[in-house]
């Protein structure tokens, strides 16, 4: 089985297995909720379709160079040139993951690496997805199995179709970053949330000390949809002549980000695990 489909009442999903478990078609109703990326890199590995939300593990961007330089040694990155978007992507995305257990509206994933060129450290990793109403649920495992200690982090890029009339909103009680060109922003007298607009975020911008909640919100319908996980740092980037919202949320601190410190370590035999839900037919219960 290269490909699978889940579905409930509410919602359902295409995942094709061969090429990372990528996510190419998440849809409530008909209502399209992701649009596929762009860029070389991926148009030359998935021609025949789009990614539209896809696993980051392991999730590093430890270094501007094509080269990941650890304990003295060069490795070359999972892609060809570190310009490209998905340099800091893993190998996941590039990996067939295995089936374990599937229902009507749930499905276990598995990925075994063994030490290569490409990623010298052997890994274990999960996913799991779950359609709950109108929610996706998701989760993400990695456990180190080298003998040493390795690099590790996990992520999510996903794409999202939005309008220029609509507003992104964070909600936080420390950001840490406002990105390129943006002052950072204290949120440290209790929960507060930002509003932004599509053309506030042409630039990029990341957010560190992140509480794990946003929201997109529609401009007339009073719809929203919310993104709930227990993530350290987001990414977002509007592109107009798109008009999607690409979005990166990291288990990496800004620090990371920023190439001021190395990515954390695993031991050998110790895990991480993210988790992640998307819900799709929100209604504001208020603005910001």
């Amino acid at each position: 089985m290269s490909t699978l489909h889940l579905k409930n009442a509410s919602i359902d999903c295409t995942i094709d297995l061969l090429r990372g478990a990528r996510m190419m078609q998440l849809r409530e109703g008909s209502r399209e909720v992701i649009v596929p990326f762009t860029g070389s890199v991926l148009e030359a590995w998935a021609p025949d379709a789009g990614v539209g939300l896809m696993a980051m593990i392991p999730c590093v961007h430890h270094t501007h160079s094509s080269e990941l330089q650890w304990t003295g040694t060069g490795h070359p990155h999972m892609s060809a040139s570190s310009t490209e978007t998905v340099f800091d992507w893993g190998v996941g995305w590039q990996s067939e993951w295995e089936m374990l257990e599937q229902t009507e509206d749930f499905v276990l994933l598995s990925l075994e690496h063994r030490a290569q060129k490409n990623w010298p450290w052997s890994f274990d990793a999960s996913q799991t997805l779950h359609l709950k109403g109108a929610e996706l649920s998701m989760s993400l495992s990695m456990t180190n199995q080298s003998s040493v200690s390795s690099p590790g982090g996990l992520g999510w890029a996903f794409s999202l179709p939005v309008d220029e009339d609509e507003r992104w909103v964070i909600k936080g009680q420390q950001l840490q970053w406002g990105g390129q060109g943006a002052a950072p922003i204290s949120m440290s007298e209790g929960v507060r949330e930002r509003p932004f607009t599509m053309h506030e975020l042409e630039g990029g911008m990341a957010w560190g000390q992140w509480d794990g909640i946003m929201r997109l919100e529609g401009a007339s319908s009073g719809a929203a949809l919310m993104l709930n996980s227990n993530f350290k740092t987001i990414q977002v980037k509007w592109r107009q002549e798109a008009k999607c919202l690409d979005v990166k949320v990291l288990d990496l601190g800004m620090d990371v980000l920023q190439h001021t410190s190395a990515p954390p370590m695993l031991a050998p035999g110790e895990s991480i695990s993210v988790q992640m839900s998307l819900m799709l037919n929100q209604v504001m219960n208020n603005r910001a």
